[in-house]
């Protein structure tokens, strides 16, 4: 006899087809029909996950949440999940899945006397392989989930082992079909298929998700009646009421028959690694904020503002909701994206308000000086090793003297183009090794003269830049540049950004990939030589395809293995796929492709992946490189081609296929305008400094102006009469 476990459920998508009121609307409404459903069956238990939900219900309804309460404490209402939202599982970073964890852990302890323990993202498109690791370290021993479906992933059961790449694991349970069954004829029809294909040899116990879904709603009165009545009348099964932790506290003794999964679960709804681009990028700042303002409070705490901790915790709010799969993932209508903008921005604001508050009460603690200063703080946790890029306020005029170190040592640097373009070039930029966590002073002699570098391996020419690491130079037919590593000058790497055809919906629905055959490549129509060193060479490439235009930047440094391409892209096409290509002269064996929480070896097999951050592609020569691309999330490989995906340009919050698109209405394309993407390749021996390579690039070291205690006669305002520290227009 098999006991199906009934799990009465609402899912619901605070933002989706509908804007945030909406949800909030229906978190209410939905909330109070359990209740009812609950005080009219004694038997029934209702399952519902969502810190969000529960904080929504505490602020605007505490009558409401003190029946919850009350039915916690009974066993009725089985609170799982314990994460903010039901996030996109494979793109937040890892420090965000933590927050996920210590909110439900703390707000459930503190409300409900009790900690979440089972895992529950039943509607999120996929599911990276490192989760297993996360949840085992925050307290979790099981997960539920529904996508991918058996269609697109082929699992040994409903109910298996999953195991991370570090040997963690949890019990896991894929929802069968569907987690709403909302009708009698549809449970029918269900119990029946479930336990016709979920059942585990051994082990007698399966989970039915029933109630109306997506809107909210729950279980029906009809549903709850026909379950009653129903106990012991289908063959085979007892019905029961019960909960997610019921289920699997009753197979946790059969743990070590079952089957063990150690692979990432994909490839559902693929297209929303890369749709909604600028919102990703957003969220990803965003993160990086939250992590730069908490490392900054901890390493200063006598210099940060009282309200520091509350309004980091508020950031982090934002943060984690606008991960909320149909939110981060790109797949809600288009004006949601108004409000998740406004949301990411205030929480930008309030971090950068922590982090400058912080340094500069702490900046003001130091003795002055009477020279002009530049201070550097690294906020990362790894040591920072590159450049440095500063304008220090010179009165509108080109610093052209002596730059010294702490220990008054000359520094050689070079004059760079600001980012305005008002007035002459007057940004410095120079090398610079900062260990984490610490600040760093740069002094400025205006009377004497700069420091001369004493050696450069930059080279230059006219379509073509270099040093003892790399040459970049302008490639051939159907390529944008040739990336040639000097230890192995044979071996160029052919670097192209193709436009391909992309029929799929929003989603990418029942799509694992996309095409190999390109529709076309851009095209140089400009080259400029921007910088010639001695410190940095860069190399412009301007280029166009379809209705889109490309500018690319390639930067080589003094004495360094790290090649940096920086690329602007204006997007204007429809239906298409946009790829950034590197293309090796052998076939690639595998790569190691960073997710959160684990580092996953994947084929070169078509398919489209998630990814975090880095790659490291191994060659089968033997040569490794790392990658990191922090503002591209979606990647796949082929024979000896790396692609690393851009933009999309799909309809919003659109399923269906082409010729469903009613061409005579106006239709609102995704990912217009103009992208920005940076990219840093270097050789890799074992790929093990790739986090720290990603950390440096997403929280880079902070520079500030300082001139207290600073003569001003020894400055650029030595000439002034009136002391004003002023642009006078002519």
């Amino acid at each position: 006899m098999t006991t199906v476990h009934m799990i009465g459920n609402a899912h619901l998508d605070p933002v989706w087809l509908w804007r945030k009121r909406t949800g909030i609307g229906e978190t209410l409404l939905t909330c109070w029909s359990m209740v009812e459903r609950l005080d009219e069956f004694p038997d029934f238990i209702f399952t519902r996950s969502d810190v969000w939900v529960y904080e929504v219900i505490r602020e605007l309804d505490p009558a409401l949440f003190r029946r919850i309460r009350e039915f916690v404490a009974e066993g009725r209402w089985a609170v799982v999940g314990g994460w903010y939202v039901q996030p996109d599982c494979n793109l937040p970073s890892e420090r965000s899945f933590e927050r996920h964890f210590e909110l439900g852990s703390e707000h459930h302890l503190r409300y409900f006397g009790e900690r979440p323990t089972v895992g529950h993202n039943v509607d999120s498109f996929g599911h990276s392989g490192g989760l297993p690791s996360l949840l085992m370290r925050h307290g979790y021993d099981s997960y539920v989930f529904m996508r991918p479906g058996p269609h697109e992933k082929k699992l040994p059961g409903s109910l298996f082992r999953w195991r991370s790449p570090d040997g963690s694991e949890v019990l896991a349970w894929r929802i069968h079909d569907r987690y709403n069954v909302d009708t009698v004829d549809g449970l029918e029809q269900h119990i029946p298929s479930l336990l016709e294909h979920c059942t585990t040899d051994g082990v007698d116990h399966v989970m039915c998700f029933y109630g109306v879904g997506d809107h909210g709603g729950g279980p029906t009165r009809t549903l709850l009646e026909w379950i009653a009545e129903n106990r012991h009348t289908m063959p085979g099964c007892e019905l029961v009421f019960s909960s997610p932790r019921r289920f699997f506290d009753a197979v946790l003794p059969h743990a070590a028959r079952l089957p063990v999964v150690a692979d990432e679960l994909q490839y559902h709804a693929v297209g929303c690694y890369s749709v909604a681009h600028e919102t990703k990028v957003h969220v990803r700042r965003a993160e990086n904020l939250a992590v730069v303002a908490e490392r900054a409070v901890a390493r200063f705490p006598d210099a940060s503002p009282d309200d520091a901790a509350d309004t980091i915790e508020s950031a982090w709010r934002h943060i984690l909701f606008n991960q909320f799969h149909d939110v981060f993932d790109g797949t809600s209508e288009p004006d949601a994206y108004i409000e998740s903008r406004d949301e990411i921005g205030a929480a930008a604001a309030g971090l950068t308000s922590v982090i400058d508050t912080t340094m500069f009460r702490r900046l003001l603690t130091l003795p002055p000086d009477p020279l002009q200063r530049v201070i550097a703080y690294n906020p990362a946790s790894v040591e920072f090793s590159g450049c440095v890029a500063h304008e220090p306020w010179l009165d509108w005029s080109r610093f052209e003297g002596l730059l010294v170190d702490e220990k008054d040592r000359p520094v050689a640097y070079q004059v760079v183009q600001q980012p305005s373009r008002t007035g002459v070039k007057r940004r410095l930029l120079w090398d610079a090794r900062i260990p984490a966590g610490a600040l760093a002073t740069w002094r400025l002699r205006h009377d004497d003269a700069p420091s001369v570098v004493p050696r450069t391996d930059l080279a230059t020419e006219e379509s073509a830049i270099s040093n003892d690491f790399w040459r970049v130079s302008l490639g051939s037919e159907g390529t944008l540049a040739e990336l040639t590593d000097c230890a192995r000058p044979e071996d160029p790497i052919a670097l192209s950004v193709a436009l391909i055809d992309d029929p799929s919906d929003t989603w990418s629905h029942f799509v694992a990939g996309y095409a190999r055959e390109t529709r076309e490549c851009f095209r140089v129509v400009q080259t400029t030589l921007e910088e010639t060193g001695p410190i940095r060479a860069t190399f412009r490439l301007d280029a166009e395809a379809g209705s889109s235009t490309l500018s690319i930047w390639f930067r080589l440094f003094r004495e360094s293995p790290s090649l940096e391409i920086d690329l602007a892209l204006t997007w204007a096409e429809k239906l298409t796929v946009s790829k950034f290509t590197l293309v090796f002269p052998d076939h690639i064996t595998d790569r190691d492709d960073t997710v959160p929480g684990a580092v996953m070896k994947r084929e070169q097999d078509g398919k489209e992946y998630p990814l975090l951050d880095t790659t490291v592609i191994n060659r089968a020569g033997g040569s490794r490189y790392l990658v990191c691309s922090p503002d591209a999330f979606g990647i796949d490989g082929f024979e000896g081609a790396v692609r690393f995906t851009l933009l999309r340009s799909s309809v919003f919050a659109w399923q269906g296929k082409n010729d469903s698109i009613d061409r005579s209405e106006y239709q609102r394309w995704t990912d217009r305008g103009e992208h920005f993407f940076r990219f840093r390749i270097e050789p890799a021996a074992d790929g093990t400094n790739a986090a720290a390579v990603a950390e440096s690039m997403h929280q880079p070291p902070l520079l500030y102006d300082w001139t207290v205690g600073m003569h001003a006669e020894r400055g650029p305002r030595a000439g002034r009469t009136d002391g004003a520290w002023q642009h006078d227009e002519g």
